[in-house]
């Protein structure tokens, strides 16, 4: 099956429900019919997602699938990629497996193969970023090339990250001693380039989850917040 520049419309209703339509048809009681394709390729495709307040649109969408299931226990082959706004490419490829029927929830899958982002432009997630740096970026770019193992809600991952071009701005007004320049130099080799490998660990059912960023093979712990 081939799918070349398909588009999704998908509208959040105010009850928070997402569909194609606005329509309040209740879903079906009876369960949907496995389906099962030896190949599966789609070009160029487009979704745009309509929020209440906001609209996002995520473009030159492929992905491609072979021995595709939505059966339980039925391993597929997946390589998928797109582009977003501010994000040249992210791409995710590997072996999918499902718990249940139809259901792709990270607590009922198991995957495990590569994750991959490829020139993130910082300044453009300056709105984001400046609610915990100190300073705003007026240049960079993130490349990162990980490998991921998910497994009931558990994952497990290392990426290796090359940051370059970095440019700082002006200050965000969000302070806790954090010298972000001097970290910056510190961190930059002679061409200016930021490589760090960041294993990252966690699950649905934990708070938080540990980030360990290793830099001239000393680790440090770095605590953030789970999803």
């Amino acid at each position: 099956m081939s799918l070349t520049s398909p588009l999704i419309d998908l509208r959040r209703s105010p009850k928070g429900a997402v569909g194609t339509t606005d329509s309040n048809e209740q879903k079906k009681e009876k369960s949907l019919p496995i389906i099962s394709a030896s190949k599966i390729k789609v070009k160029n495709g487009k979704v745009i997602y309509r929020e209440l307040k906001k609209t996002s649109v995520y473009e030159n969408i492929g992905f491609s699938a072979a021995n595709f299931t939505t059966q339980k226990n039925k391993r597929s082959s997946i390589d998928t990629g797109l582009s977003l706004a501010g994000i040249k490419k992210v791409e995710l490829k590997g072996k999918l497996t499902l718990m249940e029927d139809w259901d792709f929830s990270p607590q009922t899958i198991t995957f495990s193969g590569t994750f991959n982002v490829t020139k993130f432009n910082i300044p453009t997630f300056n709105n984001i970023l400046e609610k915990s740096l100190p300073n705003e970026f007026d240049g960079g770019l993130l490349s990162s090339r990980g490998r991921v193992d998910l497994r009931a809600g558990q994952l497990n991952s290392e990426h290796d990250i090359t940051i370059s071009k970095v440019d700082l701005g002006k200050t965000t007004g969000y302070s806790r001693e954090i010298p972000l320049g001097s970290i910056i130099k510190v961190l930059s080799d002679k061409y200016g380039n930021i490589r760090i490998t960041l294993p990252v660990t966690g699950g649905s059912h934990q708070s938080k989850v540990e980030c360990h960023l290793c830099y001239n093979q000393q680790p440090y712990e770095w605590p953030g917040k789970g999803g």
